[in-house]
């Protein structure tokens, strides 16, 4: 390569030095979290351009056949707009509320707080879903989807679940032994 091919890639890489300064602001002063809302006993990060902030106190695995009560807490990052909120638990895990959706609105940018309990006869692992929509000022609606994983029973007990078992080589290396199904296709 010659002199003459160096010089623009020299040129280039020079002014994009000269943009590393020490002047230059921190990416961490940039970042403007005015309009974020901290829910109590949670992560102050939100996702970036999220309108909805979600938390919860589940602590599981919960026991078969008993109420469990949780609480869901959302914070909106917009001061004014509606937040309309679907839950959709699994199939063989219910709730106590007598409706599934939840419409709150601008009155103020407040953590939201839903109050419920959960329950399920069969070990295993459910989801409770939940669509949030919030509808701003100007009619612009953001969505977006949250899940909570809710384990019942004992882990042992869970239907469908097998474990490794240890085992040992023909030359007497220990091995770990996992469940197979074998499928043949034509």
């Amino acid at each position: 390569m010659t002199l003459r091919n160096l010089m623009p890639v020299l040129a280039a890489s020079l002014m994009l030095l000269a943009g590393c300064g020490e002047n230059s602001p921190a990416p961490e002063s940039r970042i403007d979290t005015s309009h974020k809302q901290h829910i109590k006993g949670e992560p102050s990060y939100q996702k970036p351009g999220a309108a909805v902030r979600f938390s919860h106190n589940y602590k599981g695995p919960i026991a078969l056949g008993e109420d469990y009560s949780m609480q869901l807490s959302f914070a909106v990052a917009e001061s004014a707009g509606r937040l309309d909120l679907k839950l959709r638990p699994d199939a063989g895990l219910s709730t106590d509320l007598s409706t599934n959706q939840f419409a709150f609105g601008p009155e103020s940018n407040q953590t939201k707080t839903i109050d419920l309990k959960v329950r399920t006869d069969q070990a295993g692992k459910y989801y409770l879903t939940i669509f949030a929509s919030l509808t701003d000022g100007q009619g612009d609606t953001q969505h977006r989807v949250f899940a909570v994983a809710i384990e019942a029973g004992d882990a042992l007990d869970q239907p469908g679940k097998k474990s490794a078992t240890m085992g040992e080589s023909a030359s007497g290396e220990p091995i770990v032994i996992l469940p197979a199904q074998e499928t043949v296709s034509k």
